[in-house]
């Protein structure tokens, strides 16, 4: 009796240990110096990459690039005016993300770091007898905080969410002069990120 009762309590520690070595393989295996990349689905689309310094810190960087048009036609009573406007806007972030078990799969994450975006403007305005062109550029710059989750589909891969906000300074540069950007306004930016997958290696 003795034997099989310690063979049992033998087995019943292995199998707890196995369990353990499972849902440690399946948490997060993160390390220094790992690195991974992500895409995120907002309303500006952007990818970034991130490196960890410890295993629950990332340095994280992401980029986007977002170029849209509009053109708008209508009779002035002179004739037909067309109005055609075009962004470019060039996005970036650095920042510290801390990943923070929940459970053997799913993560809590915090962080904070710096955005800016770099937009330019172009107008032209043709009609008949006239013609109106100028170009325009902004400038944002400030901290954010960021939180938001993940759920490790697999040792390598995993899925989530984040929201982000954001306090930026804001340059603009007077159209059409040679004038250097001035400051203009502090502006207060919220995004939500529904979609946030990201490939470890």
């Amino acid at each position: 009796m003795k034997a099989t009762h310690l063979l049992l309590l033998t087995a019943s520690a292995l199998a707890a240990r196995g369990t353990a070595s499972a849902q440690t393989a399946a948490a997060a295996p993160f390390h220094p110096g790992q690195w991974g990349i992500e895409a995120y689905s907002a309303s500006n689309p952007r990818g970034g990459a991130l490196v960890f310094l410890t295993k629950s810190t990332a340095l994280v960087f992401d980029f986007g690039v977002n170029r849209y048009r509009t053109t708008d036609r209508y009779d002035s009573g002179f004739g037909v005016v067309t109005e055609e406007q075009t962004n470019m806007v060039l996005a970036g972030g650095l920042g510290l993300r801390q990943h923070l078990d929940l459970t053997s799969r799913v993560m809590t994450t915090l962080g904070v770091g710096v955005v800016g975006d770099r937009t330019t403007l172009r107008y032209e305005q043709t009609g008949p007898g006239n013609s109106t062109k100028y170009r325009s550029a902004y400038l944002d710059l400030g901290p954010y905080v960021e939180a938001g989750g993940q759920y490790m589909v697999a040792d390598r891969l995993s899925v989530g969410t984040g929201f982000r906000l954001a306090v930026t300074k804001e340059w603009r540069k007077v159209p059409n002069t040679p004038q250097p950007m001035k400051h203009t306004a502090y502006t207060t930016t919220a995004q939500f990120t529904p979609l946030r997958v990201a490939l470890y290696f």
